[in-house]
C-alpha cells in the first residue's frame, strides 16, 4: 500500500472510493475532529425503508457473528436498518495533505512524507513504542505507535507514503498511531460505540450492511419532491452518510436523512 521510493514525494491521488477506504482502515480507535458535525443516534421511523430492509438480521450481514451480533445489540441495534441509521457521530476529515510545518497541535490531519530513518523499538511506562523520523519539503517528523510492534515491519526508510493522526508539537512534531497509506483516505467516519467494538469493526459492518441491503432501499419520496427540495435519493443519502466522497456529498445526506 506503500509508494515506491522516489527523488521527492510525489503528490498523491486523492480517493474517494470506499473499496480503497475498506482496505486502508486504521484498526486503533480514533477520535474525532472538533470541527465536525455531532449526529443523532436515534434511529428514524420505519416509514424511512422497506419491510425487507427492515426484517434484516444483523447475522445477515457479513462479518457480523452472534458475539459481534451481542456488542450491537448493547447499542440498541437489531437489524440493518437499526445499524444503518446508526449514524456517525463525527468525522475524521483526511481528505487533502497538510505539510508538516503546518500542522496544528491536537488536531487530526494527513500529511506526505517520507520516512528518513529505520523504525525504533524500545519500551516505556510498560508500553511497547515504535518510532520513526520522516520528512516533507517543510520539516520534519516523528511517527510513533504505541503497543503496535508490528508496525516495525510496515515502516521501511526512504518510502514516500501519507501519514494521518493526531498531532502533538512538544519538542518537535510527533504524530500519534498514525495510520500509512499510500492514498489519502478521505472522509472517516467516528461512531459511538461500546468495548469490542472499534471503529474499524463499525466501518467493516456499515460497509457490508449498505452491500446487503442496497437492492432493498425503496424510495419513499416523490420523485417532484425530491426535485424540488433538491434532495439526494435515500439509498445515496445513506451511503454518502457513512462515506461521504466530500464535505459536499456530507451536507446533502444530512439534508435527507435529519
Amino acid at each position: 500500500m506503500r509508494a515506491e521510493p522516489s527523488g521527492s514525494p510525489q503528490k498523491v491521488k486523492e480517493s474517494s472510493v470506499c473499496k480503497e477506504r475498506e482496505r486502508i482502515w486504521p484498526t486503533t480507535e480514533e477520535a474525532p475532529l472538533e470541527t465536525s458535525v455531532r449526529r443523532s443516534q436515534n434511529p428514524p421511523p420505519a416509514i424511512f425503508v422497506s419491510k425487507d430492509m427492515i426484517d434484516l438480521p444483523l447475522t445477515s450481514v457479513k462479518g457480523i457473528g452472534p458475539k459481534r451480533t451481542e456488542l450491537f445489540e448493547q447499542l440498541g441495534v437489531r437489524s440493518a436498518r437499526e445499524l444503518l441509521y446508526r449514524l456517525p457521530r463525527d468525522y475524521l476529515d483526511y481528505s487533502s495533505v497538510t505539510p508538516v510545518a503546518a500542522l496544528t497541535d491536537g488536531k487530526y490531519a494527513a500529511t506526505q512524507v517520507r520516512i528518513s530513518s529505520a523504525p525504533r523499538y524500545f519500551r516505556k511506562g510498560g508500553m511497547t513504542v515504535i518510532s520513526a523520523s520522516a520528512q516533507d519539503e517543510t520539516g520534519c517528523v516523528t511517527l510513533k505507535w504505541f503497543n503496535q510492534p508490528y508496525r516495525s515491519m510496515q515502516v521501511k526508510a526512504g518510502e514516500v507514503v501519507c501519514v494521518c493522526g493526531r498531532v502533538q508539537r512538544k519538542k518537535g512534531v510527533t504524530l500519534l498511531n498514525p495510520m500509512i497509506t499510500n492514498v489519502l483516505p478521505g472522509i472517516l467516519p467516528v461512531y459511538a460505540t461500546v468495548k469490542g467494538l472499534n471503529q474499524r469493526t463499525w466501518r467493516d459492518s456499515q460497509m457490508a450492511a449498505l452491500d446487503a441491503v442496497w437492492d432493498r432501499i425503496d424510495e419513499t419520496l416523490p420523485q417532484k419532491i425530491i426535485e424540488q427540495y433538491g434532495l439526494s435519493p435515500l439509498a445515496l443519502a445513506l451511503r454518502h452518510a457513512h462515506f461521504p466522497f466530500s464535505r459536499e456529498a456530507l451536507e446533502l445526506a444530512r439534508k435527507r436523512l435529519d
